[in-house]
């Protein structure tokens, strides 16, 4: 699975990597305990990229066919702070209006793209990589199957 995640590449923010694509926040390595709205929220947060989100943005985002009181969203972050731990900070509250993450976050390169352009130098950029998929790249060869490929 570590493989299929760098293939994919995500999100960092301080010694968090958020993986959009297995809904999991990992802290130096380790997956972080916090519930499904939690993510949700952190995923609207991160991808604002420290513009500020409403709270009813949030809400809509969040629980889209669901009416739900202000309080469930309260409740949510104050989960994701403690996720965080001692970044709690990354998460501001604009009193009265909504929320801004305000951590550095930076767009992770998926390993085979980091592989890539550290085999090829300066030239990485001008040449077009091959297309992009979300399957992990084959480890060997095609092994015990020779009488059959011939």
């Amino acid at each position: 699975m570590k493989a299929i995640d760098e293939a994919l590449g995500g999100v960092e923010f301080g010694r968090f990597r958020l993986l959009p694509h297995r809904r999991e926040l990992r802290a130096d390595g380790v997956a972080v305990e916090r519930g499904r709205r939690a993510f949700d929220i952190l995923m609207v947060l991160t991808e604002a990229r420290g513009a500020l989100v409403t709270k009813d943005e949030i809400l809509s985002r969040v629980w889209p066919d669901t009416v739900v009181e202000e309080n469930n969203l309260v409740v949510q972050i104050s989960t994701l702070r403690k996720a965080l731990g001692e970044d709690r900070d990354f998460i501001r509250t604009v009193s009265g209006r909504g929320y801004r993450f305000v951590g550095e976050i930076r767009t992770s390169v998926p390993a085979s793209e980091a592989e890539t352009r550290v085999d090829r130098g300066a030239d990485a950029e001008a040449t077009p990589s091959a297309p992009s998929s979300s399957l992990p790249r084959p480890i060997s060869g095609l092994i015990g199957r020779g009488t059959e490929l011939e």
